[in-house]
C-alpha cells in the first residue's frame, strides 16, 4: 500500500447486469496524499476495478507532488476528513479469522486515537487485539508519516 494513494470502500450499491439481474456493486473512493501532508479526496465513485486504473493514472501524473493551492483549484478533489489511511485484510471464515490492519496518517495523534477507537470498540477479552508502536518514516517532501500495524480475531473460536 502506498502512504500517497489509497482506495476507500465507501458503501455497496445494489445495481442489474446485462441480463436484468440485481447484483451488489461495491464504491470506492481515491485519496491522495500530499508531500505537504494534506489529504484529498476524489469526489468520484468507482467500482474497484476503476479505482486502481485512477490510482495508476495519478501516480503516473504525479499528484501527490502537487501543491496544496493546485489541489484546491481542482473541480475534482475535496479535502478529507482526515489523513488516515486504513488498509483492512481478513484471513479466515466469515465473522471469524484474523483482521489485519495498516494504518497511515500524517500525524501521530490521529493513529493514536485510532488505536484507542481499536482497542474501545471489540469485545472485553479483546480477542487477541494487538496495535504495534507507531514507527515514523520520511516521505519524498522530508515530511514525516505515521504508521502503525495491527491485528484483531474476529472471535475466540
Amino acid at each position: 500500500m502506498s502512504p500517497h494513494y489509497h482506495i476507500e470502500h465507501t458503501h455497496n450499491r445494489t445495481v442489474r447486469d446485462r441480463r436484468g439481474m440485481l447484483k451488489s456493486e461495491t464504491v470506492n473512493r481515491v485519496k491522495v496524499r500530499l508531500l505537504g501532508g494534506v489529504v484529498f479526496t476524489h469526489k468520484a465513485e468507482l467500482s474497484e476495478f476503476r479505482a486502481k486504473e485512477l490510482v495508476g493514472r495519478m501516480q503516473a501524473a504525479g499528484v501527490h507532488e502537487r501543491s496544496f493551492l493546485e489541489m484546491r483549484r481542482n473541480v475534482h478533489f475535496e479535502p478529507a476528513d482526515s489523513s488516515l489511511f486504513v488498509n483492512k485484510s481478513h484471513f479466515g471464515r466469515a465473522g471469524g479469522g484474523r483482521h489485519s490492519y495498516t494504518v497511515y496518517s500524517s500525524t501521530e495523534a490521529e493513529l493514536t486515537a485510532w488505536t484507542e477507537r481499536l482497542y474501545g470498540s471489540f469485545h472485553p477479552m479483546g480477542y487477541g487485539t494487538i496495535a504495534n508502536p507507531i514507527a515514523t518514516f520520511r516521505d519524498l517532501g522530508g515530511r514525516d508519516v505515521y504508521q502503525v500495524t495491527a491485528t484483531r480475531w474476529g472471535s475466540c473460536d
